[in-house]
């Protein structure tokens, strides 16, 4: 397999929620190299300058087989946690209360789509407060209906934790919701909205982005046409928007 540079990428500090700008090196379906890589002949590597724009990696998102795709849930590795299914209540049409009751009773982890931002939300915003391991996804269809400072709200009290695409590609819905929060929201929280794992709320650890961990992400930059520069899946350039 061949190596691939990109170049000036912006890479988000968890911690000091900034960024800073790095190189990164990719072979063998592993990051290889962060930060200044070597102008050296025998790299042999294909160059991908992506000029400043943010690293945005896979979590809990989808990644797209190719441009007319459904969206693909894609668990990175994740090993030894429950099951998406199981940890999802009401993708399937799962009454929410009752699955809210049930998980408060066993104190088990629930992941929660509202599907509305009435009677859905009271109802979890009831259940969260006697039952820590609960998270909550808003689809962005919902979310465009109504006026970002209610989203503002609510990432801000810890109520809601994600944006949840439902039918678009991975490109369409990143292109949707980076218009739909930028600029109200900093991209720093942006890519944090984007990327929670819902696997957190059962005590599992997400890959970090590090060396030698696997390059599942995508490049995107709320300044560009389109938002959605590329996307790097197992170490491949699988899009590429950036020419």
């Amino acid at each position: 397999m061949g190596k691939t540079i990109i170049i000036d990428a912006k890479l988000l500090n968890k911690q000091t929620k900034e960024f800073s700008r790095s190189n990164i090196l990719l072979a063998g379906q592993k990051i290889l190299g962060l930060g200044y890589v070597p102008d050296d002949d025998d790299i042999k590597a294909d160059l991908l300058n992506v000029n400043g724009s943010f690293v945005l990696p896979f979590l809990s998102h989808y990644y797209p087989l190719d441009e007319k795709s459904k969206p693909l849930y894609i668990k990175n590795g994740i090993t030894n946690a429950l099951d998406y299914e199981e940890l999802l209540c009401n993708k399937s049409g799962e009454n929410l209360k009752e699955a809210l009751e049930k998980a408060e009773k066993s104190q088990t982890p629930l992941y929660c789509i509202l599907q509305n931002l009435q009677e859905d939300l009271t109802i979890y915003k009831a259940a969260k407060k006697n039952n820590e391991f609960l998270a909550a996804g808003i689809p962005l269809d919902i979310l465009e209906k109504e006026d970002i400072s209610k989203l503002e709200a609510l990432t801000q009290n810890g109520i809601i934790q994600t944006i949840v695409c439902e039918k678009d590609s991975c490109e369409a819905f990143l292109e949707r919701a980076i218009a739909y929060l930028h600029p109200t929201f900093q991209m720093s929280d942006i890519l944090t909205l984007l990327c929670f794992n819902p696997f957190f709320i059962a005590g599992e650890k997400a890959p970090e982005f590090t060396l030698l961990s696997s390059p599942n992400f995508c490049i995107v930059d709320p300044k560009k046409s389109p938002i959605l520069q590329c996307v790097i899946f197992q170490g491949n350039v699988v899009v590429d928007n950036t020419k």
